[in-house]
């Protein structure tokens, strides 16, 4: 991904005045593809003119752990919390669907090989290539692959997620299996592991299930890098899920900046002599000013922006 010519700082003020913020760094090892990255998967969708994403999750535990599904992980993917998430943080411009593959109605699948994640920065960061292609071939005696090529392409992308010991995350096409299913010219289903996310707990495997989509179907960078990479982005902590941060063990959602860049809302151009700006919920609102300051010291990029939200 290439680095943007536009450089943003974030003031963010969550109504610091009136309650203490309560933050707290929820820590993941993810690695990202960085030529996939912006190549999104955008083709599971209703139609061309809708942006509703159908998500294919496959679950599994570790081996010799219990496959019984934890009442967390039900409640998760019972209800509407993943959709919820995704619509408020992108202002209702993307409506996410999934379907949940698992070995029963209460149980994951098993990965037959112990594993315990490199975190290297390869295809098996974080998963023993081998296991997702075993728990693959399960789910395929058990589904039809078929009912999830939405556009008929013959390729189904899914994402592989898993509750275990260990948390991380991984963006990018490490693996290709080829189904038993077939489409009805009798060519087979080609199912791709996109994103690998795994949790130890539901605060952990929210953020990383949130980081990973981020990357893959937004292209938001990491945002907790201290300048030294190809993104050059500086940590803003707790208030992105791009840094992996939360508040009170919730993770947080994208950041204003991110959120503006991909059009999802405009925000109020203001000046230094400007009174009387109130600052509002920027979650609940929408809200955020933006200050382009008249003057710069001479090692500012000419560009700079200030992004101000409550």
């Amino acid at each position: 991904m290439k680095k943007h010519s536009t450089y943003f700082f974030i003031l963010l003020f969550a109504l610091l005045l009136t309650r203490p913020i309560f933050a707290q760094s929820i820590q993941f090892s993810d690695w990202v593809d960085p030529d996939l990255q912006n190549q999104q998967p955008l083709t599971q969708i209703t139609s061309l003119n809708s942006t509703t994403y159908h998500d294919i999750v496959v679950i599994a535990t570790d081996y010799g752990e219990n496959t019984l599904l934890p009442s967390w992980f039900n409640d998760l993917m019972g209800g509407t919390a993943l959709h919820d998430f995704f619509y408020a943080a992108t202002f209702g411009n993307f409506n996410y669907d999934f379907y949940l593959l698992k070995a029963d109605a209460t149980h994951a699948f098993e990965m037959p090989t112990p594993y315990t994640p490199p975190f290297d920065g390869t295809c098996q960061h974080v998963h023993l290539l081998s296991n997702i292609t075993a728990v693959l071939q399960a789910a395929d005696d058990i589904y039809n692959f078929q009912n999830y090529d939405f556009d008929s392409d013959g390729v189904v992308y899914v994402h592989f997620a898993s509750i275990g010991l260990h948390s991380g995350g991984v963006v990018s096409q490490c693996l290709t299996y080829t189904s038993d299913d077939t489409m009805p010219d009798g060519t087979h289903i080609i199912i791709k592991v996109r994103r690998q996310t795994r949790g130890s707990g539901p605060e952990v495997f929210k953020s990383v299930f949130y980081h990973e989509s981020g990357h893959d179907f937004f292209s938001f960078p990491d945002m907790n890098h201290s300048g030294a990479n190809d993104y050059n982005h500086y940590g803003i902590g707790a208030f992105d899920v791009m840094c992996g941060g939360g508040f009170q063990g919730q993770p947080s959602p994208y950041n204003p900046v991110s959120r503006y860049l991909k059009g999802w809302f405009n925000p109020i151009q203001i000046t230094s002599s400007q009174n009387g700006v109130e600052l509002k919920d920027f979650q609940m609102n929408s809200q955020c000013y933006v200050y382009s300051p008249s003057s710069l010291p001479s090692n500012s990029l000419s560009d700079e922006n200030q992004f101000l939200v409550g």
